[in-house]
């Protein structure tokens, strides 16, 4: 009988608007390493055997040699996700585009965050757990205060929780640290909240759920619309077809909202490197 390979399904189509171009392909490792190459990485040390990388017609070029230099340690393909007109459409339509690659439980998460190796391993535990119902899934959660930038505001998703149970995700424009606290707009946060950083950790049959959502959003709403995970994600959990549990890490987690952020996330790499926590180049391992 065959067995699933334990997938990870990278979602690398995004615009990158706010930064003006696709984070997901920026040199930020101190060998040129994008944060793709760290995902993958990352990914192989927790577990995982398949890496299903989700890309546009435009990124597939300068994606095809990231996902080559890991081909030795993972099964890495890549597929396409289907746009309208300069508009991938979302988190949802990312992870149906990587659908026929995946014959298990398997975890979605972003190609232009670093997530710390705890959030890999939690997913990972997660999805070879097979006491699990069928209808459970799981998001990797982290600290409100590890997820900020200092050099502008950010969105993030508050997770409101019943225990390890997610309830719903309470999306917070404008998040930013103010002293002690985390200010965003008229609202104060302890920067100890547990926020998802877009870390899913999926049972198989997520993907079905996840195509009758997509269908539904799509007869309401034109081609220009975008359906993100968190969105449907709790459209399920309030129609009680899909239960979540809240899978905590401490991080760290760097990400490039803003072209500002890039030295930071550069020197943290390159002292990661430094003490023996990753090779270089970080496909060497």
């Amino acid at each position: 009988m065959h067995n699933p390979l334990v997938t990870i399904v990278v979602m690398a189509a995004g615009l990158g608007s706010r930064f003006g171009g696709p984070k997901q392909l920026e040199p930020v490792g101190p060998a040129g390493e994008t944060l793709i190459d760290y995902v993958l990485v990352d990914a192989k040390r927790a577990g995982f055997e398949r890496a299903v990388l989700v890309v546009r017609d435009e990124l597939t070029e300068a994606i095809e040699p990231i996902a080559r230099r890991h081909t030795h340690a993972l099964d890495v393909s890549l597929t396409r996700q289907i746009t309208a007109p300069h508009v991938p459409r979302g988190t949802v339509p990312a992870v149906l585009a990587a659908g026929t690659q995946i014959d298990g439980p398997f975890a979605a998460l972003n190609a232009d965050d670093f997530y710390g190796r705890e959030a890999y391993r939690r997913a990972s535990e997660f999805l070879g757990d097979r006491k699990i119902p069928a209808d459970t899934h799981g998001v990797v959660v982290l600290p409100l205060a590890a997820t900020l930038s200092p050099h502008g505001a950010v969105v993030r998703a508050v997770c409101d929780t019943n225990g390890d149970e997610l309830v719903r995700l309470d999306e917070v424009r404008g998040l930013e640290r103010r002293g002690d606290l985390v200010v965003g707009g008229d609202r104060m946060f302890t920067g100890t909240e547990r926020v998802s950083m877009n870390f899913w950790a999926f049972q198989r049959g997520m993907l079905s759920e996840l195509a009758h959502e997509f269908d539904r959003f799509s007869r309401h709403h034109d081609s220009r619309d975008e359906l993100p995970l968190p969105v449907a994600i709790d459209v399920l959990i309030a129609n009680r077809r899909a239960r979540v549990r809240v899978l905590d890490a401490s991080g760290p987690w760097m990400g490039i909202t803003h072209v500002s952020d890039l030295p930071a996330v550069r020197q943290a790499l390159a002292e990661a490197v430094a003490r023996g926590e990753y090779p270089e180049p970080v496909w060497g391992c």
